[in-house]
């Protein structure tokens, strides 16, 4: 009886220990519906990171690690070439090369995304970051053969790019960031994994693509010149869509800047601030404020002087100094006889600066941000804003003397954010041409929107 017991019991601790064995085993092999297939990453939230987890599933882009997914670090050559590689096996029914990504993989990667034609020689290696433009020509390679849905023709500053043909054809394929093509391709700008991710999800779901619909740039055109060409004075005008890129440049040439080379000194003030050369005080800023929203002269003279050391004439040859150096070549101070200097600058400049505030680039985004408010705020909005609806948000900087009126404005429009500059100078009656910019002003916001 007692031998039959003992087996009993040992029999009954073998059912115990497989019983427990099982239990241990089944949270690691089953799940329930409604519990998680991906890691908890800090940086990462359900219900606004849908894409990050998508795309994670699916296997393309794996994130960091540590607790954090690294939604604003930028996308490694390995890691980019990874989740091409995954694409195109997917895309073409093939079983996948890799099953997990890992760091010490990353050349293998690239050298499986060059056998299949998705990697060029001149792209970064490894762990180097990439561009936007640079991930666009990688992605050039899944999509190259799919449906044209937007027809843009040219690039804003095609100089800039090297792969300026596959960040046109990726655009045109509807696969693009907020800010258009400039901005989703732009060579300057590291992609980001939550940038990469939103445009492989466009990729890998045709549904999520952005249909552009271009206006007629050239009938625009044409409609500005007539209106235009009867005029009395020297008239300029620089439209830029922000959205699409496309650029309109009429009679663009070196004049006199008035008070738009403020925005100049904006930059310069900011740019000696962040190298380290001036110091960010509540009265500088102050001042940039004043000079900015109120076209406050003496405050442009202080923070000049500020800039020269204690003399105007050498803070404004910092001002002339640093445009130059960024592409503006029409402004600054120039001598022009009888021992005078005279600020200078054209619509294109103006046009041009204002993309760098929206694109992050004068100076830095932090510096490019601020600004932008500060242009937000502008109290003088009698010229470009007042031809466009109250409710439209704008951003604007002018300028005028007794011979010249200028407005330099950001409009954040319905159908997508524009630029325009318009200059009139050698007036007879400038104080009397402001209706101008109104008619003109309306023509573009009506023709876009």
């Amino acid at each position: 009886m007692k031998h039959t017991t003992a087996v009993f019991f040992r029999f009954l601790a073998i059912l115990v220990v497989i019983f427990w064995g099982i239990t241990a085993i089944i949270p690691q092999s089953t799940q329930k519906n409604d519990e998680k297939r991906h890691p908890v990453w800090s940086d990462v939230n359900d219900e606004t990171d849908a894409d990050i987890l998508a795309v994670y599933e699916k296997g393309i882009i794996m994130g960091g690690t540590d607790g954090v997914y690294g939604k604003t670090e930028p996308m490694t050559a390995g890691e980019t070439a990874y989740a091409v590689v995954a694409m195109y096996e997917d895309k073409k029914e093939k079983d996948r090369s890799y099953s997990y990504y890992s760091e010490d993989k990353e050349s293998e990667y690239i050298k499986k995304a060059q056998k299949y034609g998705l990697w060029k020689d001149s792209l970064p290696n490894d762990g180097m970051a990439l561009s936007r433009e640079q991930f666009g020509a990688v992605i050039y390679e899944l999509v190259k053969d799919e449906d044209i849905i937007n027809e843009a023709k040219t690039l804003p500053y095609e100089s800039t790019y090297m792969y300026k043909d596959e960040s046109l054809a990726v655009y045109n394929r509807g696969i693009m960031l907020d800010g258009g093509i400039a901005e989703s391709f732009s060579p300057t700008k590291e992609i980001t994994r939550e940038d990469a991710v939103k445009l492989v999800m466009m990729c890998v779901d045709s549904s999520r693509r952005i249909k552009i619909t271009m206006p007629d740039y050239t009938a625009l055109e044409e409609m500005l010149k007539e209106k235009m060409s009867d005029w009395q004075g020297d008239w300029s005008l620089c439209f830029e869509d922000y959205t699409t890129g496309n650029r309109i440049s009429i009679n663009s040439h070196q004049v006199y800047s008035a008070s738009l080379i403020k925005l100049f000194v904006a930059q310069t003030v900011y740019q000696r601030i962040s190298d380290g050369n001036m110091t960010e005080t509540a009265k500088v800023n102050d001042e940039l404020r004043k000079m900015i929203t109120y076209s406050d002269n003496d405050a442009w003279k202080y923070l000049a002087r500020q800039l020269g050391g204690g003399s105007y004439s050498n803070g404004m040859s910092r001002v002339t100094q640093l445009a130059q150096a960024s592409g503006f070549l029409d402004t600054g101070t120039f001598y022009q006889g009888e021992h005078k200097n005279y600020n200078f600058t054209s619509v294109n400049d103006c046009c041009a600066f204002l993309r760098g505030v929206l694109d992050g680039i004068i100076v830095n985004k932090e510096c490019s941000d601020k600004l932008l408010a500060l242009l937000k705020q502008q109290q003088h909005t009698q010229k470009i804003p007042a031809g466009i609806p109250d409710t439209v948000v704008t951003a604007n900087k002018t300028g005028e003397l007794d011979y010249i009126q200028g407005d330099a404005a950001i409009v954040f429009g319905p159908s997508g954010t524009y630029i325009l500059c318009i200059i009139g100078d050698d007036l007879n009656d400038a104080y009397g041409q402001i209706d101008k910019f109104i008619e003109l002003s309306k023509m573009v916001y009506e023709y876009l929107n």
